[in-house]
């Protein structure tokens, strides 16, 4: 009996080991993502801003079909910001469980 629960013992620590490690490839992998939404964010950014100089240099017709770009852009943008916000609180609470832990 006594080898049975040191087996539990030893399996249960492991088990804690793993859900550790987890949370940690979990944060990474959060952080990656949210590095890519802001990269994502900053080029579509740079995107707005070209798009911006080329409607300035179009004539009024050419720049109605830029302006739809524009506020295109504008809304990828949004939902970027609003992604990476998600995905940094959500970094936070992971964090925050792990020093909980």
């Amino acid at each position: 009996k006594n080898i049975e629960l040191e087996k539990k013992v030893t399996d249960l620590m492991h088990s804690e080991a793993l859900t550790e490690e987890i949370h940690t490839l979990q944060t990474r992998i959060g952080k990656k993502e949210s590095e890519i939404l802001r990269l994502k964010a900053v080029n579509e950014n740079l995107r707005l801003q070209v798009l911006k100089e080329k409607a300035e240099a179009f004539t009024k017709s050419g720049a109605n079909k830029l302006n739809e770009e524009l506020m295109v852009a504008n809304e990828n943008l949004c939902v970027y910001k609003t992604q990476c916000s998600n995905l940094l609180k959500e970094n936070q609470g992971l964090h925050n469980s792990l020093s909980n832990a």
